[in-house]
């Protein structure tokens, strides 16, 4: 079965990105569906100087998804054509006609001039899937991460820091540790969310639940180790944990984007198919300049092509 991958937005670099993995791939790229507008592909080979890699019935084809944008600044037109490749792709995926998803980059500042609570994919791809609740999983190859927090500002992270919130990030992460990247017993870092993971403070996140649910699940038998000082944890840790939980946001990714941004991938863990994106935005400096890195897509192609979801 093909999966489906998504073309981004128009005037970002996944039209290019994904042309170039086509041909770094060579015959390692998967049987696919790409969701996007035909024209704009051509154009995009034709910059590049890279031959037209898909065909109408063959096993690399195209869905045309909306109308050829010549304006930029068009912005509607735009989110109109984000929102359009997104809900054919998960429909498709939905329906078991594409095997799992691939979502090249895209600018949520534009989706928002037609959908104004539009958070990310993250967040859309649980909503249309009828999911309460995904998992963010960041992975460069040395860590993966896990945020227990998303898209929602710094004030109000700490409020999210509950036993049961962490409970739910697990019970999705783990079985699909085990289901996407065969790890059945996983060894799991949990870090702080104040500096020196709340030594400072007499009623911080850390003592009242980190500490006490760290000790619950150890109990239980999970193995799980915490609450670690998120300043030095990368730098000590390479290699020693399946799985880190970070509390917030920008906390988590920028120690994986930090090392470079070649082999990041994000997934998103709780679908009822896998998800993978490159872990870069759209690069608008680098549009139309065919200066694009294909790196962290041609490993997000790589996932998506290896990864099943399997039914209990």
């Amino acid at each position: 079965m093909s999966i489906a991958i998504t073309c981004g937005d128009p005037f970002g670099i996944g039209p290019e990105i994904l042309i170039k993995a086509s041909k770094e791939m060579g015959k390692d790229f998967p049987s696919s569906c790409i969701y996007g507008n035909e024209q704009l592909f051509e154009e995009t080979c034709d910059l590049l100087g890279i031959k037209k890699f898909w065909s109408k019935n063959g096993p690399i084809h195209f869905k045309e998804c909306f109308a050829y944008i010549e304006n930029q600044n068009c912005h509607i037109e735009r989110a109109r054509a984000v929102l359009a490749t997104l809900d054919a792709a998960i429909q498709d995926c939905i329906n078991k006609e594409r095997k799992n998803l691939v979502t090249c980059p895209i600018d949520k500042s534009i989706v928002r001039n037609l959908d104004t609570e539009f958070l990310g994919h993250t967040e859309y791809l649980a909503k249309k899937n009828h999911k309460d609740q995904t998992v963010m999983l960041l992975d460069n190859g040395d860590f993966r991460v896990a945020l227990i927090t998303g898209h929602i500002a710094l004030c109000e992270v700490s409020s999210q820091i509950t036993k049961d919130n962490i409970k739910k990030i697990l019970a999705i992460a783990l079985p699909s540790l085990s289901t996407h990247f065969s790890i059945q017993k996983p060894r799991i870092a949990l870090l702080g969310v104040n500096p020196h993971a709340g030594e400072l403070q007499k009623r911080s996140e850390e003592e009242t639940v980190i500490k006490p649910l760290i000790e619950e699940l150890q109990q239980q038998a999970v193995d799980i180790e915490g609450p670690f000082p998120a300043d030095s944890f990368f730098s000590h840790h390479k290699g020693q944990f399946d799985l880190v939980l970070s509390p917030y946001h920008d906390q988590g990714l920028v120690a994986i984007k930090y090392p470079g941004l070649d082999k990041v991938v994000n997934t998103t863990l709780g679908l009822d198919f896998v998800r993978t994106s490159p872990g870069h935005g759209v690069a608008y400096d680098l549009y139309g300049q065919g200066k694009a890195n294909p790196k962290s897509l041609i490993r997000a192609i790589q996932i998506a092509q290896h990864q099943s979801i399997t039914k209990n």
